[in-house]
């Protein structure tokens, strides 16, 4: 009731000036001054609510660049750890290149290491033959030539089976490092696409914040003018002599076009280029309706 009583109290005052404006006009100067008498208490109670409107803005406008500057550090953090882990990552990345290589020449190594162990099983094998044949006649010295090539053929075939199990071993802890590696780092690719979507989220709350604080310095600059406009009406009707002057400057002042006012809604923003008459009518009338305003909480427009 009392957010109607807004609307209401504007449409008396606009209609009273310009009643009395014409009342003025036609010589009936008494009834003009009655006329504007009768709202001279509306008339400051209107310019009473436009200064809570200026209070209540300047301080969403605060509340949004407090806003403005959380997003920003919450965004400047959010890079902070993107570089960190982008180094993470190109650390893992040169740790993977050197285990890759790592675990290349440690398979070069085990295949020359099999290659040579076959090689010296086979020379063990025919070591073995002519022994076994020359064994019989073992007091030709042959006999112990053969016996000496057996093993030393059996001592390189067991020297290169061990190498190639050590380098077995290697190529299967490289290819352990290497798995963790990949792991690590596609964990930090996770991370890192995670940052950017959280930056993305922030910097589109952080552009929304910032359309939100130019309607709200928008808007001051208009509820600015219509404290100036209700302070004029409440000295014309506090005047003992009304000038027709004066009654003609204001009725001008409320059909005037200036610049264009965002009207701030909980459906969105709606720009208005109107006389200041019909902008501030539809003032009133959001804070009349619009009960989920994004600027005014309820406790705001139940005091309006």
């Amino acid at each position: 009731m009392r957010n109607m009583a807004l609307i209401s109290l504007s449409s008396k005052c606009f209609n009273a000036v310009e009643t009395a404006l014409e009342a003025v006009k036609s010589g009936d100067a008494k009834r003009s001054a009655v006329v504007l008498r009768s709202v001279q208490k509306d008339g400051q109670m209107l310019k009473q609510k436009a200064a809570i409107l200026i209070d209540k803005l300047s301080k969403a406008e605060e509340d949004h660049k407090r806003k403005v500057e959380n997003l920003t550090r919450q965004m400047n953090d959010l890079f902070a750890e993107e570089t960190q882990l982008s180094n993470k990552k190109q650390t893992l990345q040169s740790k993977n290149s050197s285990l890759t290589d790592e675990r290349q020449r440690y398979q070069r190594s085990k295949e020359e290491a099999s290659s040579r162990y076959r090689e010296a099983e086979r020379a063990k094998r025919d070591a073995e033959r002519e022994y076994e044949k020359m064994k019989p006649f073992f007091w030709i010295p042959i006999v112990g030539l053969l016996l000496a090539i057996l093993e030393d053929s059996s001592k390189k075939a067991s020297d290169a089976y061990r190498e190639m199990q050590r380098h077995e071993r290697d190529v299967d802890k490289a290819e352990s490092d290497l798995r963790w590696v990949n792991s690590r780092i596609s964990e930090v690719e996770r991370d890192l696409k995670e940052i950017s979507r959280k930056v993305d989220r922030l910097r589109r709350e952080r552009e929304a914040c910032h359309e939100k604080l130019s309607d709200i310095k928008n808007m001051v600059s208009f509820i600015m003018q219509a404290v100036a406009f209700w302070d004029e009406v409440v000295s014309v009707t506090e005047t003992a002599t009304v000038k027709t002057e004066n009654l003609q400057r204001i009725v001008n002042l409320a059909g005037k076009k200036t610049d264009p006012v965002r009207i701030l809604k909980s459906s969105g923003t709606r720009t208005m280029m109107a006389s200041f008459k019909d902008r501030w009518m539809e003032v009133a009338e959001m804070i009349s309706s619009d009960r989920n305003n994004v600027i005014f909480d309820k406790e705001t427009l139940c005091l309006m």
